[in-house]
């Protein structure tokens, strides 16, 4: 197991507190177990050793990232959508794929009024956008700052597989 490469995907680069590194490595370790006795019983077919990488990937987006983490139910290629329409907002994602989960990546890749209702508790945004929340900042603008530093952490990771089932 490569230790720097499991860090290097497990913690953002956005991440600054020591409390949520722990969160982070903790909610890690108990996974990695976990997958490690499902294999042993029969019930996974790969080694989560030759995983390591996508179930550092997959805990980082279940902690920092709920919502979207939710959404990778949806369709699991769901971060490689996300990053071509990033690119390329007008991209045909090539093969098919459900209206439901092309609409949710173009929420997350666009960074608009959408992904912040995508990002958010409430159902009606618009009633709280401009109510100041932590530090004065508009939830609205917190909402989005927490969809650029999704996009930025699945740039940072495009090159590890996954999540997957």
């Amino acid at each position: 197991m490569d230790v720097n490469l499991v860090v290097s995907v497990l913690v953002p680069s956005h991440m600054r507190s020591p409390r949520q590194v722990k969160a982070l490595l903790n909610t890690f370790v108990l996974t990695y177990r976990l997958a490690q006795r499902r294999a042993a019983d029969g019930l996974l077919e790969i080694d989560p050793a030759k995983r390591v990488a996508e179930i550092a990937k997959l805990v980082c987006l279940r902690v920092e990232f709920p919502l979207f983490a939710r959404d990778l139910l949806l369709d699991h290629r769901l971060c490689a959508f996300v990053l071509a329409l990033d690119a390329n907002p007008e991209a045909d994602l090539g093969f098919p794929v459900s209206e439901q989960v092309k609409k949710a990546a173009r929420r997350y890749a666009n960074l608009d009024a959408a992904v912040d209702q995508q990002l958010s508790d409430s159902e009606d945004l618009d009633e709280h956008e401009n109510e100041d929340v932590d530090g004065g900042k508009k939830a609205v603008d917190v909402r989005k700052h927490h969809g650029q530093q999704l996009v930025a952490y699945l740039k940072k990771t495009r090159t590890v597989p996954g999540p997957a089932p």
